[in-house]
Formats: C-alpha cells, sequence, structure tokens
C-alpha cells in the first residue's frame, strides 16, 4: 500500500525514472520518504491473515 498521496506517488515514480539504470524501474531505484512510512501491514501480510481477498 502506497503511505502517501497520489502526488507523492507521481514524484517518486518520476524520480525513479531519472535515476533507474535500465528500462525497468526496481525496489532500488524507489526512495520512500522516511515521513511518508506508515506502520500498516503490507499488502501480502494483509493477504495472507485473511484480512483481504485476493482477486484475479
Amino acid at each position: 500500500m502506497w503511505p502517501g498521496n497520489v502526488r507523492e506517488l507521481e514524484n517518486v515514480l518520476q524520480r525513479a525514472m531519472v535515476i533507474c539504470n535500465e528500462n525497468t524501474i526496481t525496489e532500488n531505484d524507489i526512495m520512500i520518504d522516511s515521513s511518508l512510512q506508515s506502520t500498516e501491514k503490507s499488502l501480502a501480510d494483509r493477504l495472507q491473515s485473511g484480512n483481504m481477498v485476493a482477486t484475479a
């Protein structure tokens, strides 16, 4: 889950496009401001715990 708003997400993705070395953005290319990081469970954690239903 993205911890910020849509404009912050757009800015992070634009920055990643500029600094990435290849045609694919990787986790290493995405820098998340520590003030945006959330204490919420990740999507994968919520799916595993059964609090969310996965759809195809």
